[in-house]
């Protein structure tokens, strides 16, 4: 999803659809190849935050969010990485009829081993099975109604 913090929006306008993002600062993670955006109503539009009139490039996921909540500008972010911030009103969704359309990704990292713990399996499959199930169930409800 997209979100920016109520001072940067206060500062610079909020983008009603998607072709507007242009005019705007974003912060974007790691890469700035086309995104693609579809509303509620099905339309798809395309944008590439390098053709954006500013954007900052960070590879690190806590540094993103926190750069958004400075009012830095509007930044690309998974839905459990902003979440508590989106509820209690520091950020703000933009363009919320809209998806970003992206596979999104979970690492996990341990230690290197031959064998992997049971403790480390049994964790690993505990975020495969919630995690997965979650997003899921989500889009299966935003397309039910």
């Amino acid at each position: 999803m997209l979100c920016a913090s109520p001072e940067y929006l206060n500062s610079y306008g909020t983008p009603k659809v998607p072709e507007d993002l242009s005019a705007h600062r974003l912060i974007a993670f790691n890469a700035i190849e086309p995104k693609t955006l579809v509303s509620t109503a099905g339309t798809q539009a395309l944008f590439a935050p390098k053709n954006a009139a500013h954007c900052l490039i960070l590879n690190d996921g806590l540094t993103q969010k926190l750069t958004t909540l400075e009012g830095a500008g509007v930044s690309i972010n998974s839905f459990c990485a902003v979440q508590k911030e989106i509820s209690d009103g520091s950020l703000t969704r933009v363009l919320p009829d809209y998806e970003l359309i992206e596979k999104p990704a979970l690492w996990l990292i341990y230690p290197k081993s031959n064998v992997v713990s049971a403790k480390v399996r049994v964790f690993i499959d505990f975020l495969i099975d919630h995690i997965g199930r979650s997003i899921e169930a989500r889009k299966m409800s935003q397309a039910s109604t």
